[in-house]
């Protein structure tokens, strides 16, 4: 059915951004975004901005369960994982291609790794909610033909 159909492509692209982003993101951090070189005031020298990347993805992990919710009951799970896919897009592109064109603060600064966690935290809390609704698809894919 077309509701199928939709709903795979919609999981297999929730994941081939998923692996993407998680191979990614080791080069990028260090060699992009620079975290591994901005201090954080009152923490040991060997505390960097790099540091708090796993503390944010935990945060956006827990913000999910307060976003999931709400946006199945009032759009549906196609539709939220879509609003998630577009949003986590927007979320992670826009530092991007604000640094490209010059809108991006300092890099090796505090105010460009807190920017950036505030889009990863948005981004990732999206994907997250993209990634649920695509595998409770999948699901009701597979009750549907049992």
């Amino acid at each position: 059915s077309a509701h199928s159909s939709f709903s795979g492509a919609g999981a297999l692209t929730a994941y081939v951004n998923q692996g993407i982003s998680f191979s990614l993101t080791p080069y990028v951090t260090a060699y992009v975004w620079r975290l591994d070189t901005v201090e954080i005031p009152g923490l040991p020298e060997s505390i960097t901005a790099l540091s708090l990347y796993p503390l944010i993805l935990a945060i956006s992990a827990f913000a999910m369960f307060f976003v999931v919710g709400p946006m199945h009951a009032r759009f549906g799970k196609p539709t939220s994982a879509a609003i998630g896919a577009a949003g986590t897009a927007l979320f992670t592109l826009l530092p991007y291609m604000a640094l490209y064109f010059g809108f991006w603060p300092a890099l090796d600064t505090l105010v460009s790794a807190g920017a950036l966690y505030a889009m990863l935290l948005i981004g990732n809390t999206l994907s997250i909610v993209t990634l649920i609704s695509a595998t409770s698809m999948l699901a009701e894919i597979v009750e549907a033909y049992l």
